[in-house]
């Protein structure tokens, strides 16, 4: 399955160079153009890795929620918000905050390039509750776009960090000018999470289908 989405990928950016037509991600950064995205996680894969390897199941209701905001020029900025919580189990359950404040810069019509700071924040929900450190990063990356047709595009997202690692992959169909339905898979690992109260630290890693809306204006 990774092999997929990766070889998708890959595609995606070759394809995009020069592709025309209706896009998404936000493509259009003129000033004052914007982006608002909210995507629900119903079923995530989530593996905690610390000492071991442990598989456990998403919350429903996970989410990510964005807003992207051009600047003119080929400039934008972009701030992503996300949840990856796990279910509860008999020991409890982890819950995880991650943002991400990006600068996009156009590297063609269809593909941009960006650069972040990365903030992740653990909690675990027990016999004994404890919040963890918030973990601050970067990361660079690459958004593109492939239109299928007037209305519906191919899309993905690609970033790596000292802190965070992700790829996205997706169809968004345009139900009017402003308004576009997603589908989509997410990976995303979390790196050297600390929980120092508990003496524990590790890797957090969430994967799954998105579904979501996205308003341009």
């Amino acid at each position: 399955m990774k092999k997929l989405f990766l070889v998708s990928l890959c595609s995606l950016f070759l394809i995009a160079f020069t592709a025309v037509g209706f896009a998404s991600p936000l493509m259009d950064y003129s000033q004052g153009k914007g982006a608002l995205d909210v995507s629900i996680k119903p079923n995530s894969d989530i593996t905690v890795e610390s000492g071991g390897s442990t598989d456990i199941d998403g919350k429903h209701g996970n989410l990510d929620a964005g807003v992207t905001y051009g600047l003119g020029k080929e400039w934008a900025v972009q701030y992503r918000y996300g949840t990856a919580d796990a279910k509860k189990y008999t020991w409890g359950s982890v819950h995880v905050r991650a943002q991400e404040f990006n600068v996009l810069r156009k590297v063609d019509k269809n593909v941009s390039a960006f650069v972040g700071a990365t903030w992740v924040r653990p909690e675990f929900n027990g016999s004994i509750s404890a919040s963890g450190d918030t973990t601050t990063g970067y990361q660079v990356g690459l958004i593109g776009v492939a239109p299928l047709d007037k209305k519906t595009s191919f899309y993905g997202i690609v970033g790596a960090g000292n802190k965070i690692s992700s790829y996205e992959a997706g169809l968004s169909y345009a139900m009017t000018k402003e308004l576009e339905l997603n589908v989509g898979y997410r990976y995303a690992k979390y790196k050297d999470l600390e929980i120092k109260s508990l003496d524990r630290s590790g890797d957090y890693t969430a994967k799954g289908f998105q579904y979501g809306l996205t308003y341009k204006f």
